[in-house]
């Protein structure tokens, strides 16, 4: 006979086994209400047209609860647009995982990003301000500016991998020199 414990509602197996207190839980849920909230009022309104007051309301939560999540109307912001540069930058990762040449490559993975950053362009250019200029404790800028590095470097890859041999080079700052 074996025995399977029921959770029961006070939370579920974590990524290494652990439970997951209720609160945690409660606290989980509540923040994954307030992304997906104002992820729709981003979308809809843009960054300029939302605010903090109405994405607590329309989640069903506090002002403090939100502002334990994202501290700030920018924080918001970057938080929702993070997950949608993530999700960019993976779709643009398998476009260009079967591309051959570098160039088609390098666009394959842009593609998504740019189709992602003109449904929203105010938004966009929002964001696009935050992560360079932003405060640097913040975290969601700090994951956002981690995000870029990441893309940054596939990017550099994409273009090592095409460059002509070490010896070229040489040849090559020859020539130009």
């Amino acid at each position: 006979m074996s025995f399977t414990p029921q959770l029961s509602g006070h939370g579920h197996r974590a990524g290494g086994g652990e439970i997951e207190s209720r609160r945690e839980q409660n606290m989980r849920l509540k923040r994954e209400q307030i992304f997906r909230v104002a992820s729709d009022l981003l979308r809809a309104r843009g960054f300029s047209g939302v605010t903090t007051q109405e994405v607590s309301a329309a989640a069903g939560v506090g002002a403090g609860i939100l502002f334990r999540s994202a501290a700030t109307g920018s924080e918001l912001m970057l938080m929702v647009y993070n997950e949608a540069l993530r999700s960019s930058r993976a779709e643009g990762a398998a476009r260009a995982a079967s591309t051959v040449d570098p160039a088609a490559a390098i666009f394959d993975r842009l593609c998504p990003l740019v189709a992602a950053a003109t449904r929203v362009p105010a938004t966009s250019a929002a964001y696009q301000r935050a992560l360079p200029f932003g405060p640097h404790d913040a975290k969601f800028r700090a994951e956002g500016m981690e995000l870029i590095f990441a893309l940054e470097a596939s990017l550099s890859d994409t273009l090592r991998r095409a460059a002509p041999h070490p010896g070229d080079r040489e040849e090559a700052q020859t020539l130009a020199a």
